[in-house]
């Protein structure tokens, strides 16, 4: 190639871009500007989890007071001590009754009443196990839904059938307490009708004469004022224990009365409990952190927070199009969490969108550049292109706007 027909085609270069520059850079140019995208990210499936994070403390999940009634007669002795561990059937106290059969009639009811509750827990179980038999199972999605019912009427049955249990072992005490009565002499004996630990012990005997405190703890605290409206119960919970594995249970209760006296001088705070599925390793008194999940939504469409911009009152993305292109995509937005956004309308799983929608600005698209890596390029790569191919990418590239 001769030296004036190299300067021929470096002026015609020179004189491309300059035209395209300048159609470009006019005021009012009607040329499309092609956007600078430092990065792109495709929509994914995430769990969308919303959730109020609490402070709380492992506490008994119940304490049972025991009275003794001066009226009765007279009292004897306590038979355990403060800090005492006890089991259902555990002898309390004693005490002398002025009036025996008055006390095993009060002892008959008790226990008459305590069998018609595991009656009624009876009755509801069987409720249950037909309900089971009811749930079907059909699509893919309605199958998962089933499965979740199952699982938590399975869960209801276990729970009820434990709470059948300690009815009946209750009315087993009653009796026991009944026959030691009538076989001896005046004297009663008061048990215990739980598992525990003797919490508390009122040797002036004011009331309640014993505390028992059961094993199984639950974790207790406060919700802020400005977050008791999101929570209700029956909510999971997460609690994380410091060098322990999360412990995952249920809100039990969400108190509707403040934990002090209101004042409008401060806001409220509101008790809650929650129940633990497992306890190992806790003790009362240890300070954990609690999550209670108030939303959960599985499978949600999201893409990063930085990818939506907002006309008015809609929001868009930056759609990056199989052709090449941008296309400006209308959204609707959903729940939020650690800067990902739930996108309900506009888009399905792995679109491609820009990241930071902001990189593109007013009049430019759609067409777009990404960022050049020149450290990627070498001499063989080069090789392996061919003269007709590398001339062919150049052209594109120079007549791209």
């Amino acid at each position: 190639m001769g030296r004036r027909t190299k300067r021929l085609l470096a002026l015609l270069c020179v004189l491309a871009i300059s035209v395209n520059m300048y159609l470009l850079l006019k005021d009012g140019s009607k040329a499309d500007r092609a956007a600078y995208i430092s990065k792109t990210n495709q929509s994914s499936k995430k769990d969308i989890i919303q959730k109020v994070d609490v402070p709380g403390v492992v506490s008994p999940a119940e304490s049972t007071p025991y009275y003794f009634d001066k009226s009765l007669g007279t009292f004897g002795d306590f038979l355990v001590k403060e800090q005492e561990t006890v089991t259902a059937g555990t002898p309390l106290f004693e005490y002398t009754a002025d009036d025996v059969w008055a006390e095993v009639e009060k002892l008959e009811a008790e226990k008459e009443k305590t069998e018609q509750q595991a009656e009624s827990i009876g009755d509801h179980i069987s409720e249950l196990i037909a309900y089971k038999a009811t749930v079907q199972f059909s699509g893919e999605d309605e199958e998962n839904t089933s499965a979740d019912i199952i699982h938590n009427i399975e869960k209801d049955i276990y729970d009820k059938k434990l709470q059948q249990e300690l009815f009946m072992e209750e009315a087993s005490m009653y009796e026991r307490q009944i026959q030691s009565i009538s076989s001896r002499d005046s004297k009663v004996t008061v048990l215990s009708k739980n598992d525990g630990i003797v919490q508390d012990i009122n040797y002036e005997l004011g009331d309640p004469a014993v505390v028992i405190s059961s094993s199984a703890p639950n974790v207790t605290g406060v919700i802020e004022e400005a977050d008791r409206h999101k929570i209700e119960e029956g909510m999971k919970v997460s609690v994380s224990v410091p060098d322990m594995d999360n412990i995952e249970g249920m809100l039990v209760q969400a108190g509707s009365l403040p934990e002090e006296k209101i004042s409008v001088e401060k806001n409220s705070e509101y008790p809650y409990a929650a129940a633990l599925n497992e306890s190992e390793g806790l003790f009362m008194g240890k300070h954990v952190s609690v999550s209670i999940i108030t939303e959960e939504i599985k499978n949600a469409i999201t893409v990063p927070e930085t990818a939506i911009f907002k006309e008015g009152s809609q929001h868009y993305v930056w759609a990056v199009m199989e052709n090449g292109l941008l296309e400006k995509r209308k959204v609707v937005k959903g729940k939020k969490m650690e800067g990902a956004v739930q996108i309900t309308e506009g888009l399905v799983n792995r679109e491609l969108v820009v990241f930071r929608a902001k990189d593109v600005e007013k009049n430019e698209g759609p067409m777009f550049i990404t960022p050049a890596h020149p450290g990627e390029i070498t001499k063989n790569s080069l090789k392996q292109l061919g003269k007709s191919e590398a001339l062919r990418y150049f052209l594109k590239g120079l007549t791209s706007n």
